[in-house]
């Protein structure tokens, strides 16, 4: 037989969707058939994977491989086989189609010859420490072991036919398999080698329980592997969820339409930007059925529905609409709003939310090298961002070219760089996600996709939501707003925790612009003092009740327990379960706003041996990209000690990108 590394991996895999695409059982096909090139399977297995594997980038397929036979060498008749799958899992985690492509097929070959070996006049022969000198009372399970490792190869056959699955129904073939089909598909034969470990798992017990002739040294072994063993099987479950998560995202089920924001990064608002532009996605049957976006204040213009706004925000407008609906800093909060407000306008309802930020948009644009050309205009990742912010016609130009991006996503050879990009935009909050669904809605905060405010129970906790609330020209581009942010704890002998915060915003645009800032901290935390806030309460532009204008629930509570103190022009209130410090600033060009909050933090540090320890949690507004610089001082007597957790030793000074963790330790 020739063996696989006398061929090029590129080599290989383009032969490996050539038979794919002919129908021929690609695991025995002759090597010497190789002729087509379907590489955007390499794209479509990636894109996948982003749902699958998480954008989080955990690493459930190689941490399940590892669990199921790190420890279990010894069993194991050709630990090589076990370790292609793991090299092929590694690879599809990080985006190597090709390399996956050729380690799963080795790794096949593997277990159908170790398969048709595995009789008892063979494996006495074997060197199997496990089984002492020539038994073979472990044959049926040896076989099993076998047969296992095999089943979870042959799990993921699904992905060989997204090479011809239909993303879009638009595309040529009507003989090709929707992706959403192919991933309940997956689910079901991931499921089925999860049944396979199950089944090992009960038979290793069975025979070390039932069997006296089992050495002492096997036995603790097989202790010592069936742990992993029950963790690889709850590994699978989390595979087959997210299986199913794409499926019913793909609306396999039923129709579905999703929502999509785009947030203008130059007017901070909590969850990353004005919003500036939406898109709804619709899948049926698996596949995407339509994808369009147009200016949102297209949809504005036909609310019916008067809501009135936050406190806040009625400094320049009577009524809220969608383009301010991202209010709260707690994603899935404003993400139900946004959702409101845009079915009031198009009287559909939208089954999620997806917000995206205006700079992982224009990254999109550069690694799909999408480049459009409409009324002579040419939107690419260089011109993108100015043309949002430019004429009607740019505008028009700039979002007419967004459908066009998320077909790229789909139709481009994945690259491992665009992926990593989109990793990271994840844990900065570029990219943030909410369904109605309240089981899909956990998978989505289970794996970090969410943008909501943290619970921290037990903790300090700090969060800051800078709003621009200049009115003005709603689409000229602006320029950014640099914030600094400082924090220092004290904890007295007594245990209790006092908090300093210091928050300074610069602009340097030439007009003066106003803002509102919200500092976030522990329900119960009481203001003491503060200083830097422009002061003046809000009053009603008119008299809503009189207009019937509706009431927001949650905007509502948030008011009802609010306090405006009139020296330092602080408004205190509560909001997602924190106590909120809120404040207007006027932000000028060539000055820094300084604003500066004194309070007690209603948390202490708890015992941890000789220790104490106290946890404190920051939040990250997305794309504000702030500067942090946090210290906590001890109380008297007390030395610091550099925590494992956090490596926090009394200092951090760098970006505040992405939520931060620290603990405090001392004794």
């Amino acid at each position: 037989m020739r063996r696989l590394p006398d061929i090029p991996e590129r080599e290989f895999a383009q032969f490996y969707l050539a038979q794919e695409h002919s129908g021929s059982n690609v695991y025995f096909a002759a090597a010497e058939q190789r002729t087509l090139d379907h590489s955007r399977v390499f794209f479509r297995a990636g894109a996948a994977l982003i749902v699958l594997a998480g954008i989080s980038g955990a690493s459930f397929y190689g941490a399940a491989f590892r669990g199921f036979f790190g420890a279990a060498h010894a069993v194991m008749l050709d630990a090589g086989a076990y370790e292609r799958v793991i090299a092929a899992q590694d690879a599809l985690l990080a985006f190597d189609a090709e390399r996956a492509l050729f380690e799963m097929h080795e790794a096949y070959e593997s277990f159908e010859t170790m398969r048709s070996a595995a009789q008892p006049s063979f494996l006495a022969r074997l060197p199997l420490p496990l089984f002492g000198d020539g038994e073979t009372v472990f044959d049926d399970t040896v076989r099993s072991f076998v047969d296992t490792g095999r089943a979870l190869v042959e799990s993921v056959d699904p992905f060989r036919s997204l090479a011809q699955a239909k993303v879009f129904t638009d595309e040529d073939g009507e003989d090709q398999t929707a992706a959403g089909t192919i991933f309940s598909n997956y689910a079901v034969r991931v499921r089925d080698g999860g049944a396979a470990v199950e089944k090992l798992r009960t038979e290793l017990e069975t025979t070390v329980a039932s069997d006296v002739t089992v050495s002492s040294e096997m036995r603790d072994q097989v202790a010592a592997f069936l742990p992993r063993l029950s963790r690889a099987r709850e590994q699978i479950e989390e595979l087959t969820r997210r299986a199913e998560l794409f499926a019913w995202v793909l609306g396999v089920d039923q129709p579905r339409k999703f929502l999509i924001v785009v947030q203008d990064s130059t007017r901070p608002r909590p969850t990353g930007g004005t919003i500036t532009a939406y898109g709804v996605v619709t899948a049926e049957h698996g596949m995407i059925t339509d994808i369009m976006f147009d200016d949102v204040y297209n949809l504005d213009g036909q609310l019916r529905l008067n809501v009135v706004p936050p406190a806040p925000l009625k400094k320049v407008t009577t009524a809220w609409s969608m383009h301010d609906a991202n209010w709260f800093p707690d994603f899935p909060l404003s993400a139900q709003k946004i959702a409101m407000l845009y079915e009031a306008a198009s009287g559909t309802r939208a089954e999620g939310v997806v917000a995206v930020s205006e700079k992982l948009f224009a990254d999109l644009f550069s690694h799909t090298g999408i480049s459009t050309t409409a009324h002579g205009i040419t939107v690419n990742a260089e011109s993108f961002s100015a043309l949002l912010h430019g004429t009607a016609v740019e505008r028009a130009a700039a979002i007419g070219a967004m459908p066009d991006v998320l077909r790229g996503l789909f139709a481009k050879d994945a690259t491992r760089d665009m992926f990593a990009a989109l990793g990271d935009a994840a844990h900065e909050k570029h990219i943030m996600a909410w369904v109605r669904d309240a089981a899909w809605e956990d998978e989505i905060v289970a794996r970090g996709w969410d943008g909501a405010l943290p619970q921290a129970a037990g903790a300090d906790f700090s969060a800051f939501a800078v709003s621009d609330t200049g009115g003005g020209n709603v689409h000229a581009a602006r320029m950014p707003v640099t914030a600094r942010i400082a924090k220092q704890l004290d904890i007295g002998e007594d245990g209790t925790v006092m908090a300093t915060l210091v928050v300074e915003l610069a602009s340097r645009e030439a007009m003066p612009r106003m803002a509102y800032v919200r500092a976030y901290a522990p329900r119960g935390s009481v203001l003491l003092e503060s200083s830097g806030s422009d002061g003046g309460s809000v009053s009603d532009p008119i008299d809503y009740a009189a207009a019937r204008f509706v009431v927001d629930d949650d905007v509502a509570a948030g008011e009802r327990n609010s306090s405006f103190d009139e020296k330092s022009g602080v408004t205190v209130f509560e909001e997602s379960g924190k106590a909120v410090f809120g404040s207007f600033v006027t932000l000028t060009s060539g000055r820094t706003t300084r604003l500066i909050y004194l309070y007690a933090v209603p948390v202490r540090a708890a015992s941890e041996g000789a220790d104490k320890t106290l946890p404190s949690v920051f939040y990250a507004q997305p794309s504000l990209g702030a500067e942090l610089t946090f210290a906590a001082t001890p109380p008297v007597g007390a030395t610091l000690v550099a925590s494992g957790e956090s490596g926090f030793s009394g200092e951090y000074r760098g970006a505040l990108t992405r939520n931060l963790s620290f603990t405090i330790r001392y004794r």
